[in-house]
């Protein structure tokens, strides 16, 4: 089951690349009650879709709909709160929907991160892309390309390089354009607190399942979506259809 994460976790796993420190395990039912500096209360996401550059093979009353379950899917990774967190997975295909151990690791790896002063942040999502669906006997399967811009960011308590993480995102996306900044803000206690942030303005998507009768969508990401192992999750014939569409319309 591990070769499946949220969009933005694999980011996660190379912080331990770039920290001094090694995550360590915490309650995975609670909030840390020593805060990471972190204003959690703000989450600056807008997800919508490009209305005058949008190429779509699905009903556009349809595809509002997914914009609304993608906007969830991302906020509740980024509240800070652990119910939320644990909601998100409900957006998860339903091949885990009885997990017991991958979800609760990678909600502990990731509150483990929070802890240390560091955290994932998607900013803004415009979609630009919908495939149509495509039936897969009791699932249906389509994408949902965007452009998207999203930051890792680096609280005062994180002990490493945040700087670090520039050239391993620049690696990871190539074309996308990708920068470090820092930023004076109010944190959580009323203090003025430095924030780090490498960010990243690209171009990616997502594997959206649902059920043939109805409406219940699941996501994944394409790079996650590339590897062999999710082939039990939709066909590799799929796969190639649906990204030789996004190509297809990303090449005009």
């Amino acid at each position: 089951m591990k070769f499946f994460m949220s969009i933005l976790s694999v980011i996660i796993l190379a912080a331990s690349i770039y920290s001094c420190q090694s995550a360590e395990a915490h309650d995975v039912k609670q909030i840390s009650s020593n805060p990471t500096n972190f204003d959690w209360s703000n989450d600056p996401l807008v997800v919508k879709i490009d209305y005058d550059n949008l190429q779509s093979d699905l009903d556009i009353d349809e595809l509002e709909n997914i914009v609304a379950d993608l906007y969830n899917y991302f906020h509740l990774q980024q509240t800070g709160d652990s119910a939320d967190f644990h909601a998100h997975f409900h957006y998860f295909p339903k091949y885990y929907d009885n997990d017991t151990v991958f979800k609760p690791m990678l909600y502990t790896q990731t509150k483990s991160w929070w802890d240390k002063g560091y955290r994932n942040s998607v900013k803004e999502i415009n979609v630009d892309f919908a495939s149509e669906w495509i039936d897969e006997n009791t699932q249906k399967v389509a994408l949902i390309g965007f452009d998207i811009i999203y930051s890792l960011e680096f609280s005062e308590i994180f002990q490493g390089t945040p700087s670090s993480f520039e050239l391993f995102i620049k690696n990871k996306m190539p074309d996308a354009d990708v920068r470090y900044e820092e930023e004076y803000v109010t944190g959580y206690n009323g203090k003025t607190e430095l924030i780090r942030r490498v960010v990243a303005d690209g171009n990616s998507g997502v594997f959206v399942f649902s059920d043939l009768d109805k409406y219940d969508p699941r996501f994944m990401s394409l790079d996650i979506g590339k590897n062999p192992d999710t082939n039990k999750l939709l066909k590799w014939d799929t796969k190639i259809e649906l990204l030789r569409a996004k190509k297809e319309a990303d090449d005009k």
